[in-house]
């Protein structure tokens, strides 16, 4: 079994021997027969992840690659090149912070026995600060209303998938991807693996508050068209209660002769009304911004380097 192993790092220096250890361990796991390639792809670090990770791999005679981008690309991206470039019949995801243990990458491979074309590792409880346990959880219930691709819960990039699934991946032609959709989005076989995701020990997490709402706004608009048909249900709800409003106003004058006033609550209807309207041309715009973007073309990353590290044994390919 020939399985490749995708990495995406961004400034982990400090975490570079610790992950080349339990990487390089796994190969070690008794009745593990699978050959492996390792594909580290250094999302454009600013520190020396690259230099340590060249050395650090090479001392552990890790076979496989390392692909060196020109700037920072986002995780998606880095996770994208590494499945362009890597063989095997076996692909495995997951991040280089070590809170999704390496040493479950062999179930998960077992698991492809049982027919299933993804695996995912499944998180049964987490170690990370509230936001972190919160905002995901909230991410998958609003995508999964929203969306007809259902995405599964406590589950993140650390998986396995057949190169089938790898194939179809690569295949789909837009150019913003929104790779957590696009697996589901075929109707493969997937079954589950449990474990318990640890804290992290070394560094700091490279995923804001900021990039993680940025992603599941794109993961949103990438499978739902939904918040455009939700403004035309607004706007219809807003014109109904605007006439049952103005039937009020008429019966208070002309029914039981009330005097009518409310300066004050015209001014804030339109106020309310102009900040809604700018909320949807704001919806509006990060449609057109994906169909520039689509339109474009633009590679979505540039690799300054790809260094070889020792070939993996018994390559079929």
């Amino acid at each position: 079994m020939n399985v490749a192993i995708i990495i995406p790092l961004y400034n982990e220096e400090k975490l570079i021997p610790e992950i080349v250890r339990r990487f390089g361990a796994i190969r070690q796991i008794p009745g593990n027969a699978a050959h492996y390639e390792f594909i580290f792809v250094d999302d454009g670090s600013v520190d020396q992840t690259l230099s340590c990770l060249q050395q650090a791999a090479q001392a552990q005679n890790l076979p496989g690659k390392i692909i060196s981008f020109r700037r920072n690309f986002g995780h998606h991206n880095a996770i994208q090149a590494g499945l362009e470039h890597c063989q095997g019949d076996y692909i495995v995801l997951l991040d280089g912070d070590l809170q999704d243990p390496p040493e479950l990458i062999p179930q998960l491979l077992a698991a492809h026995r049982d027919g299933f074309d993804l695996v995912y590792a499944r998180r049964l409880s987490r170690k990370d600060r509230l936001h972190k346990k919160v905002l995901p959880n909230l991410f998958f219930m609003l995508f999964n209303v929203l969306s007809p691709v259902k995405l599964p819960h406590n589950t993140g990039i650390y998986r396995s998938m057949t190169r089938e699934v790898k194939d179809l991946l690569l295949d789909c032609p837009e150019n913003d991807k929104f790779l957590l959709g696009l697996m589901e989005y075929p109707g493969f076989k997937v079954g589950f693996v449990g474990y318990e995701r640890e804290e992290r020990t070394i560094g700091q997490s490279k995923y804001t508050l900021r990039k993680s709402l940025r992603l599941a706004w794109q993961g949103i608009t990438a499978f739902t068209t939904s918040p455009l048909t939700m403004m035309k249900s607004v706007g219809f709800a807003i014109f109904a209660w605007t006439l049952l409003y103005v039937a009020y106003i008429i019966g208070k004058k002309y029914i039981y002769d009330f005097p009518v006033s409310g300066w004050a609550t015209i001014v804030a209807m339109m106020a309310g009304l102009f900040g809604l309207n700018f909320f949807f041309l704001g919806i509006f715009g990060e449609y057109i911004a994906k169909i520039v973007k689509e339109v474009k073309k633009r590679p979505n990353y540039y690799i300054k380097q790809i260094i070889a590290l020792k070939q993996p044994a018994n390559d079929a390919n």
